[in-house]
C-alpha cells in the first residue's frame, strides 16, 4: 500500500515538472510571435510615416514649381510649404525675421530618413523638440545641447512608441523649405519655425547666402565654438 502510494506522489511530481516544463515553453513562444508582430507592426507604422511625407514632398515640389513659373523664375529663391493652406511662400509673407510660423506636419523620425526616404534631406520630425521664442529666450523645459544635432531629447524606446501610437509629433515636426536657383530646382530640406546650426550643416551655399541677420545670429547662438561663427 506504501509502494503504490509514493508511486503515485511520484507521477503528481512528473506531472507538475512537465507542465512547469510545457507552460515556459509556451511563454517562449508567444514571446517570440510576439516580437515579431510588435516588429511588423513597427514597420509598417514606418512606412506608414514615410508614404505620407513623400506624398507631402511630392506635392510641394509640384506646387512649388508651377509658383516659381509665375513669379517669374528669378535667379534664386527659397519657398515654405504650408500643408495646412497647400501653398508655398517666400520669406517676405512672415513678420518676424528670426521665424517661419509654418505648422509642421513632418512624421518620419531621423533615423528613418537617412538616405533622404522621404525625398527632401533631414529630419521631417526631430521629436520632442522645442523652439526658441526670441534668440535670447527659449521655450520652458529646453535643453541645448551641441553634441545633439536633431536637439531630439527623447529616448530611443520614447521615439519607437511614438511611432507606435502617435507617429505625428507636433512638437518636433518640420516643414519644406524648397530652393531654386537659376531656373532649376535645388534643393528641399525639412526645417522648423528657427533654424539650428543643424540646419546649416545641410543648407545649399545659396540657402546660406538668403539668410537674414537675425537668422544668422538665430545659428550662432546653438553654433559650436569651433564652427566659422567663432571664427
Amino acid at each position: 500500500m506504501l509502494y503504490h502510494r509514493e508511486k503515485l506522489l511520484d507521477k503528481i511530481k512528473n506531472k507538475n515538472g512537465l507542465s512547469i516544463l510545457h507552460y515556459l515553453v509556451m511563454v517562449v513562444i508567444v514571446a517570440i510571435l510576439l516580437m515579431f508582430v510588435v516588429d511588423g507592426y513597427i514597420r509598417h507604422l514606418q512606412d506608414v510615416c514615410r508614404t505620407y511625407d513623400s506624398e507631402e514632398v511630392d506635392e510641394a515640389l509640384m506646387i512649388a514649381k508651377i509658383q516659381y513659373i509665375f513669379d517669374g523664375a528669378p535667379a534664386r529663391v527659397i519657398y515654405y510649404y504650408d500643408a495646412d493652406t497647400k501653398q508655398v511662400y517666400t520669406r517676405d509673407k512672415f513678420s518676424r525675421d528670426d521665424r517661419i510660423d509654418i505648422r509642421g506636419y513632418g512624421r518620419t523620425l531621423a533615423y528613418q530618413n537617412r538616405n533622404q526616404e522621404t525625398g527632401a534631406v533631414g529630419v521631417p520630425n526631430r521629436g520632442n523638440e522645442k523652439y526658441r521664442v526670441t534668440a535670447t529666450n527659449y521655450d520652458d523645459g529646453v535643453t541645448i545641447t551641441r553634441d545633439d544635432i536633431t536637439h531630439n531629447h527623447k529616448s530611443f524606446f520614447d521615439n519607437i512608441i511614438q511611432s507606435i501610437t502617435g507617429m505625428d509629433n507636433p512638437d518636433g515636426a518640420q516643414f519644406l523649405a524648397i530652393s531654386f536657383k537659376d531656373g532649376k530646382l535645388e534643393h528641399a530640406r525639412w526645417r522648423g519655425p528657427v533654424l539650428y546650426y543643424y540646419d546649416w550643416t545641410i543648407m545649399t551655399q545659396s540657402e546660406k547666402d538668403q539668410l537674414n541677420t537675425a537668422e544668422l545670429a538665430t545659428i550662432r547662438l546653438d553654433a559650436p565654438k569651433d564652427s566659422e561663427f567663432y571664427k
